[in-house]
C-alpha cells in the first residue's frame, strides 16, 4: 500500500476511535474529552489488530511506516505532518483537531 493510503487508514481509525470515546464519555457525563493514549501507542495497536497473531509482520509494518515517513518527509507535507504527530511535536489535542477538520 502507498504511504498516503497507510496514513489515511491510520487517521480514519484514530478518528473513529476518538469520536466513539468522546460519545461514550458524554453519555457517562465524565467530561473526559479525548483519549489519553499517545498516537504512537495507537499506531502500535492499529498494526497489532491488523496482523493479529503475526508479531513479525506487525513489527515489519511499523518499521516500514517509520522508514517511509522518514523517506518522504521532505517532499510530502502529509508525511511531514504525520511525523510531527508521531514524534509528539504536536499533542493529542492538535491531532484531534486535525482529524476533525480533515473530515
Amino acid at each position: 500500500a502507498s504511504t498516503i493510503s497507510c496514513l489515511e487508514d491510520i487517521y480514519t481509525a484514530r478518528f473513529v476511535k476518538d469520536t466513539t470515546h468522546f460519545k461514550t464519555q458524554l453519555k457517562k457525563g465524565t467530561g473526559e474529552e479525548i483519549s489519553n493514549k499517545s498516537f504512537t501507542e495507537f499506531i502500535y495497536e492499529f498494526y497489532q489488530k491488523k496482523h493479529k497473531s503475526n508479531k513479525k509482520n506487525m513489527q515489519q509494518s511499523c518499521l516500514d511506516l517509520v522508514c517511509s515517513i522518514d523517506f518522504h518527509r521532505k517532499e510530502m507535507r502529509e508525511a511531514d505532518l504525520f511525523a510531527g504527530f508521531l514524534s509528539q511535536k504536536f499533542d493529542t489535542r492538535d491531532l484531534v483537531f486535525f482529524l476533525y477538520v480533515r473530515c
